[in-house]
């Protein structure tokens, strides 16, 4: 284990605007020595942990651990073309960085996959798809489509 990995679980507490003591809280610990060594990637949180903070920050293990998670998908990559031979074939193994990233992510997305929306946050979801539109109008890309 890596004695001092990059992770976004800080950044991501930051942005929901939880404090660190909420965070140990939610997880069940009793002081917040744990989520900080989590967090500054002095630890590897167990499986359970690091499933709760992509429940708490509504972003995906692998985009939380991104450099831990293309690491593992960069040693799984050369495992299966040493051992090639007894293996499948490997045209589904991800290419380069096929993989998603955190400015990719869309949290918006999975809202909308979800049972039940509040107004509140269907109209989140509404405001941020014209930021979107407008976003790609400024790329020099229009949309087929006109929102308001």
């Amino acid at each position: 284990m890596p004695s001092n990995f990059k992770n976004g679980i800080r950044g991501a507490r930051k942005r929901t605007g939880l404090t660190l003591d909420q965070v140990a809280l939610l997880l069940g610990y009793k002081t917040t020595y744990s989520v900080s060594k989590f967090e500054t990637g002095t630890r590897h949180p167990p499986i359970s942990t690091a499933l709760d903070f992509e429940i708490i920050y509504h972003t995906p293990v692998r985009l939380l651990f991104e450099d831990l998670y293309l690491e593992r998908r960069e040693h799984l990559r050369k495992r299966w073309n040493s051992k090639s031979e007894s293996l499948p074939t490997s045209h589904w193994f991800p290419k380069g960085r096929a993989a998603l990233r955190q400015s990719e992510y869309c949290f918006f997305g999975e809202k909308l996959l979800q049972d039940e929306l509040s107004l509140l946050e269907k109209e989140t979801v509404r405001k941020h798809a014209l930021d979107l539109v407008n976003a790609s109008s400024g790329l020099g890309q229009s949309p087929p489509w006109t929102l308001t």
